[in-house]
């Protein structure tokens, strides 16, 4: 049965793949970036030895936390010298991955050490030693957010300051960073500093509706309707990346378009719809709930995702399948992208696959 769904959900119209391929192609060259983020806690559920590096050139390792005395706090269980090898092997790249999403512990330090010139070079001093010593090969910021500008202003600076120290190494660590995909996040990071001190940015195209929202939209749509309900601005991977490279100024080279491998269901009787909470849901407790019966599919043809209803019209789940996961490589590649980035892996692992992480390895392309 679960088998059957995901291979019905491997097809799509042919109007939606040559809506995507319309706009201007890029010549091939280079292997695109699969970039996926690895949960330390989830290593039981992806040892090393199951991590396809075939598909993925780059691991974000995730999280380790900057404490306010600019040393690092990882905990006993994070090193995991075995995955590292694993991807070296391979020649793959691994980052450690900094900080991390729902504020509190995993990013308190970083106000306190950007802000102070002794503990910015003691932080970086430290990060640079914590990648050498275990063989990481760049950093990945992940500040969810500065709260002002000072704290806007004081990232770039610590970013910059991180970018001239590591520039000095040979080889130099890469850096890159975790950032919203909403219109106006400017107003959070500065751009035209990153811009020239990041490897690239990972952007995080997701969580553009969740069990916060009032209206029940979709988690990650490529096209969001327009006018939206109660005149919204409209949200999707569309609008992210002309915001990133249009207004921006950001180069599609800088740009890894987020694919999200989870979901949420949300207290709603329709799509778009009033809504009234929920909870986070991986892509394989999804397809568990579809096979389960109760559910019914639907297609979104103005998003370009699915989403799925409760036979009791209670509740709905937004989602991103094979299909969509797809048309969103096609999506990076036709717009000049250098690649994709997943968050998280092994959210697709069922019945000893990677249905969602198959799906981009059957997409990636040469990049110019």
């Amino acid at each position: 049965m679960l088998k059957r769904l995901f291979e019905q959900s491997l097809i799509y119209p042919l109007a939606l793949t040559l809506l995507l391929l319309a706009l201007p192609q890029v010549a091939p060259a280079a292997e695109s970036y699969v970039l996926g983020y690895y949960p330390a806690g989830r290593r039981d559920l992806l040892p090393a030895e199951k991590i396809d590096f075939d598909v993925l050139t780059h691991i974000c390792h995730a999280f380790i936390r900057p404490n306010k005395d600019a040393t690092l706090d990882y905990g006993k269980n994070f090193l995991y010298p075995e995955m590292i090898r694993a991807a070296h092997a391979k020649g793959r790249k691994v980052l450690v991955s900094l900080g991390g999403g729902g504020g509190g512990k995993a990013v308190e330090g970083f106000p306190v050490v950007a802000a102070n010139p002794a503990l910015r070079t003691k932080f970086i001093a430290n990060l640079i030693d914590f990648c050498q010593k275990h063989g990481y090969d760049g950093i990945d910021f992940d500040w969810e957010y500065p709260k002002n500008r000072t704290e806007r202003d004081n990232h770039a600076l610590l970013v910059s300051e991180l970018r001239e120290a590591v520039d000095k190494l040979d080889p130099p660590l890469l850096i890159t960073m975790a950032i919203g995909a909403r219109l106006g996040s400017d107003d959070t990071f500065d751009h035209a500093i990153l811009k020239e001190k990041l490897d690239w940015f990972n952007v995080m195209t997701y969580d553009f509706h969740g069990l916060w929202s009032n209206c029940a939209g979709h988690n990650s749509p490529i096209y969001d309707v327009s006018p939206r309900a109660n005149n919204e601005t409209p949200q999707g991977c569309f609008s992210a990346v002309c915001y990133m490279k249009n207004d921006m100024g950001i180069a599609g080279e800088k740009l890894l378009l987020g694919l999200p491998f989870y979901g949420f269901v949300l207290y709603s009787s329709h799509i778009r719809g009033p809504n009234n909470g929920g909870h986070y849901i991986d892509y394989r407790e999804v397809m568990l709930h579809w096979a389960s019966g109760g559910w019914f599919h639907h297609w979104d043809e103005v998003s370009m995702v699915p989403w799925l209803s409760a036979a009791e019209g209670d509740s709905l789940i937004t989602y991103d399948d094979p299909r969509s996961i797809a048309l969103k490589c096609d999506f990076a590649r036709v717009n000049g992208l250098r690649g994709v980035m997943i968050w998280a892996l092994s959210q697709d692992m069922l019945e000893g696959s990677q249905w969602l992480l198959e799906t981009v390895g059957r997409k990636k392309w040469d990049f110019k």
